[in-house]
C-alpha cells in the first residue's frame, strides 16, 4: 500500500510540476486582459532614468575588457549610465583593467574587496555605491543587446514594476553542444515566465540581466542568489516582477560536464535555500497564487530527482508483482537512464546525437539539483564562487575563512562597513559567521 502511494504520489508531483502547472498557468493567463507587463510609453517619451550596471567579478582579467566594452557601447545617454565593476578579492589583473577603463571613461567605477567575501556581498557594496535610479545586475560573460537599457527604462515606466528580468540565450564556443539543450529548456521556461508575469505571480529572474529600482533593493543575504532574493524582496514591498522577452542576454554555455554539474549544484543550493528563507513572502494565506507558483514551479522542480528515484524504487517491486502501470513507467525510466548513459558516452567522444545528448544534459541538470538540495538540507551555504575557481561555502562546523555555521532561515544579517576613497562610508549585509571584507570604492568622477 505504501509503495503504491509513493509511486502514484511521485508521478503526480512530477506531472504537475512539468506539465499540469504550466498548462493551468497558460489557461489562466489567457483569461487576463491586462497584466503587469502591459505598460505604456515604450517609445521613450518618458525620458531616460539613470542606470547603474553592476558587474560582479573574481579573477576575470580575460573576460572583463570585452564586458566593459559591451556596456560602454550600449545605446543609452552616457550621462545617465554608470558601470560599476565589483571585484571580489581578485588576484589577477582584474582590478588594474577596471582602473584603466575608469581612467578613460568617467562613468566607469570600481568597487573592490581585498579578500573574498562572496558574490552577493560584493553586489551589496556596489549597490550601496551606485548612483543610478535603476540597478542592472549582469554577469561578466554576458553580452547585452545595444537596446538593452532602453528596454529596461521602458519597462520601469509601469509604476507597478519593481524588478525586470530578460531572456537568456545560450551559445557555445564551438557553435554546438550543450548550448542547444540549454536553449530548448529555456524556451520552455521563458514561456512559463511570460504566463506568470501576466498573472502577477513571477518571483524569479535571470542573473545575467536582472534590473531593480534602486530604492527597492535590499542587501542580499551572502549565501543566497540575486535572482531569488531580489524578486522576493520586490514582491514583499508590493511591486511586480516582469519578464521582458525583448531584453536579451547572450551567455556562454558550460561545455565541460564538471563545470555544468558544479554550476547547477551551486545555483540550486543558493536558489533552494534562498526560496525557503523567503517563505513568508509566499505565504498561502497572504499570496495564495504566488504560493502555488513557488511550490509548483520551483520547489517541486528542485526535488524532481528525488521523486524520480522514489518512483523508480517503488516501480521495481510493483512491476515484479505484475502491476501494469508500474511496468510501463519502469520501461520509460530505464529507457531514459540508458539514453542518458548513451549521451554521456557520445559526448565523451565528441559526438552529438540530439535525443541522447539532450537526455544526458537533462540527467546532469537533475544530478546537480539533487546535490544542491542535499547540501541545502544538510545546512551548507555557498557564499562565493567564480568560473572554475575553488568554491567557498558555509558548512556547519567550519572554522576559517568563509567556512562557517549557516544562519537560521530568516535571521537578519549583520552589517558590513564600506569605506570609499573620499572617506565616506556605507553599509552592506554580512551574515553571522562570514569573514569581514575590506572594501574600497573609487570615487565618482569629479567627487
Amino acid at each position: 500500500m505504501l509503495a503504491l502511494a509513493v509511486f502514484w504520489g511521485g508521478l503526480a508531483a512530477m506531472a504537475w510540476a512539468w506539465a499540469g502547472y504550466p498548462l493551468l498557468a497558460g489557461l489562466a493567463a489567457a483569461t487576463v486582459k491586462h497584466g503587469p507587463q502591459d505598460h505604456p510609453d515604450r517609445d521613450g517619451a518618458g525620458g531616460c532614468p539613470s542606470i547603474s550596471v553592476v558587474v560582479a567579478v573574481h579573477d576575470e582579467e580575460r573576460a572583463l575588457p570585452a564586458k566593459l566594452q559591451n556596456c560602454l557601447e550600449l545605446d543609452y545617454p552616457a550621462t545617465e549610465l554608470e558601470v560599476l565593476v565589483a571585484s571580489d578579492g581578485s588576484q589577477d589583473g582584474t582590478v588594474a583593467i577596471a582602473q584603466d577603463f575608469a581612467a578613460r571613461h568617467s562613468n566607469v567605477r570600481l568597487v573592490s574587496s581585498a579578500a573574498r567575501c562572496g558574490k552577493s556581498s560584493i553586489q551589496n557594496a556596489a549597490a550601496a555605491a551606485a548612483s543610478g535610479e535603476v540597478l542592472l545586475f549582469t554577469d561578466v560573460d554576458t553580452v547585452l543587446g545595444r537596446d538593452a537599457l532602453h528596454i529596461v527604462a521602458a519597462g520601469f515606466r509601469r509604476p507597478s514594476a519593481g524588478c525586470l528580468t530578460g531572456r537568456v540565450m545560450w551559445q557555445s564556443k564551438e557553435g554546438s553542444g550543450r548550448a542547444h539543450s540549454e536553449n530548448l529548456y529555456w524556451r520552455y521556461e521563458h514561456a512559463l515566465w511570460r504566463r506568470e508575469t501576466r498573472l502577477g505571480i513571477l518571483a524569479w529572474g535571470s542573473g545575467p540581466c536582472l534590473a531593480v529600482r534602486r530604492h527597492l533593493f535590499r542587501p542580499i543575504d551572502p549565501c543566497f542568489g540575486d535572482d531569488v532574493a531580489i524578486p522576493f524582496d520586490v514582491i514583499a514591498q508590493g511591486f511586480s516582477v516582469i519578464y521582458e522577452p525583448s531584453l536579451v542576454a547572450l551567455e556562454e554555455s558550460w561545455e565541460g560536464d564538471g563545470s555544468a554539474l558544479r554550476a547547477r549544484a551551486r545555483m540550486t543550493l543558493r536558489g533552494f535555500t534562498g526560496t525557503l528563507a523567503r517563505r513568508r513572502v509566499y505565504s498561502p494565506w497572504q499570496r495564495p497564487g504566488l504560493f502555488v507558483a513557488v511550490v509548483s514551479h520551483k520547489l517541486l522542480r528542485w526535488v524532481t530527482p528525488f521523486l524520480f528515484l522514489a518512483v523508480l524504487a517503488t516501480a521495481v517491486p510493483l512491476a515484479v508483482d505484475s502491476y501494469p502501470a508500474a511496468q510501463g513507467i519502469l520501461v520509460v525510466q530505464v529507457g531514459a537512464v540508458m539514453a542518458a548513459v548513451a549521451g554521456g558516452l557520445a559526448a565523451r567522444y565528441g559526438v552529438r546525437v540530439p535525443f541522447v545528448n539532450a537526455a544526458y544534459d537533462l540527467a546532469l541538470e537533475n544530478i546537480g539539483m539533487l546535490v544542491g538540495v542535499a547540501k541545502g538540507a544538510a545546512g551548507q551555504r555557498q557564499l562565493a564562487y567564480g568560473g572554475d575557481q575553488a568554491e567557498l561555502s558555509h558548512r556547519p562546523g567550519g572554522q576559517d575563512g568563509l567556512w562557517a555555521t549557516a544562519p537560521a532561515y530568516g535571521r537578519r544579517p549583520r552589517r558590513l562597513r564600506v569605506t570609499d576613497a573620499s572617506g565616506t562610508s556605507s553599509r552592506t549585509s554580512r551574515t553571522p559567521g562570514q569573514s569581514r571584507c575590506s572594501l574600497s570604492a573609487a570615487p565618482r568622477s569629479g567627487a
